[in-house]
């Protein structure tokens, strides 16, 4: 499936969202896991990989941002802000990309 851009030309549909919607996974599991794991470090373990996890894909979220920002863009009408490498604004920048292009 591809997509038509303003200019004629077909875009194949851009997957750069995935590691962003990653983010949120992790975001939401962690904050789901933190209130009920005891503070014994033992029993924290089991939750290490998620936070790994979530430590690489912040470290590389500009990365997929920059890519899909210029997607989104030629598909769109959106103008997206520079406000969205931060990634703490991922749920965000997914709803307002879900509202201009429709995926995800």
């Amino acid at each position: 499936m591809t997509t038509e851009t303003a200019g004629g030309e077909s875009l194949p549909p851009s997957r750069w969202w995935l590691p962003i919607a990653g983010i949120v996974v992790v975001m939401l599991v962690q904050a789901d896991a933190v209130p009920v794991m005891p503070p014994d470090p033992v029993t924290a373990l089991p939750l290490l990989p998620v936070v790994v996890a979530g430590f690489v894909l912040t470290l590389c979220s500009p990365v997929c941002v920059n890519p899909d920002r210029r997607y989104v863009t030629a598909v769109s009408d959106w103008v997206l802000s520079g406000w969205y490498y931060w990634i703490m604004l991922a749920p965000l920048y997914l709803l307002r990309r879900h509202q201009h292009v429709g995926v995800p």
